[in-house]
């Protein structure tokens, strides 16, 4: 493959975003940003994100019935994101892409993964899709132009055709009736577009949560599960997936003691604090500190610790 656009699409100047970007640029990755004025310059290859316009979001806008106990406002641009894309691809030319969170490290250079070129659609889903977990993370997204185009078409029509909704209405009762915090977000309907087009055999479609020859996609740091649940050895302290540096590229550690190679860390969450830690490979106290750093530093039983006093004397945010 000659050309993978790496899109990340993100409005501010975090820290996290300038390392996910370095992350991916150090691999060898076209890395492309749809962002604001606040990000510039973390890549050359930049796109105000108020350039772009999208016939098909406003149809979107116009039929969407938020279901989510996160904002109205986060739900929608979660899903403005796709149309954004599909809009830069247009303009670029391009005929395929991935799309990464902007709180991904990259270890890899994604057009060289063998399934890139094979499959015309990568997101990452666990295995139990019980109790309407229905979810397909994004975090690491691949599609062709073609195939996302089928997507937004796809989310266009579920909040405009009453069958569609019905199932929407369902799993947010359920969300209701258990207190379960979420509901429909992007994440939902792109499981069910995956399920469709995996009953109906209209695409090939790579599930990046599974161990492919000694290699995983981090789907979410914080737990122990990758396609099976606690796949993976747990640090308690750090609250995450044991992590260990080889080469200075990171390895999960397997239940059983095996090692696979990690080609993305997600930091999702609270998790983005120690993010840079991880990126530099700091010592681990410096990994610990930084993962509890918010929660230290706003503490009122810590405000007068000398450690706590240090920290916030320096502003110490997420330098790492």
């Amino acid at each position: 493959m000659t050309n993978l656009p790496i899109i990340f699409i993100h409005t501010g100047n975090q820290n996290y975003l300038k390392v996910a970007i370095e992350s991916a640029i150090k691999f060898g990755n076209d890395v492309h940003l749809i962002g604001d004025d606040a990000n510039r310059g973390f890549s050359k290859k930049w796109c105000h994100i108020n350039s772009l316009s999208s016939e098909l979001y406003e149809d979107f806008k116009k039929n969407y019935v938020h279901m989510s106990t996160n904002s109205y406002e986060f739900e929608l641009m979660c899903f403005k994101r796709y149309f954004l894309a599909y809009e830069y691809l247009k303009q670029i030319g391009a005929e395929k892409f991935v799309m990464l969170d902007s709180d991904i490290l990259t270890y890899t250079n994604y057009k060289n993964l063998p399934f890139v070129s094979e499959y015309a659609i990568a997101a990452s889903w666990f295995e139990n899709q019980n109790n309407y977990k229905w979810s397909v993370c994004p975090c690491m997204f691949m599609a062709t132009i073609d195939t996302l185009r089928d997507y937004l078409v796809f989310m266009i029509d579920t909040y405009s055709q009453a069958e569609r909704l019905s199932l929407l209405r369902e799993k947010e009762e359920y969300h209701k009736k258990n207190n379960i915090p979420g509901g429909i977000c992007d994440m939902t309907l792109l499981f069910l577009w995956i399920k469709d087009c995996e009953e109906k055999k209209k695409y090939r479609i790579h599930n990046n949560a599974i161990i492919e020859n000694g290699i995983a996609f981090d789907h979410n740091i914080q737990t122990a599960s990758g396609f099976i649940k606690n796949e993976f050895q747990y640090d308690n302290l750090l609250r995450m997936k044991k992590v260990i540096y080889k080469d200075d590229i990171p390895f999960f550690v397997l239940k059983n003691g095996g090692k696979v190679r990690a080609n993305t860390l997600h930091f999702l969450g609270g998790a983005k604090t120690a993010m840079i830690s991880f990126y530099y490979n700091k010592p681990y106290i410096s990994k610990l500190i930084n993962r509890y750093k918010l929660r230290l530093l706003s503490s009122p039983k810590l405000a007068n610790n000398k450690v706590i006093r240090l920290l916030k004397s320096k502003g110490n945010t997420n330098d790492g």
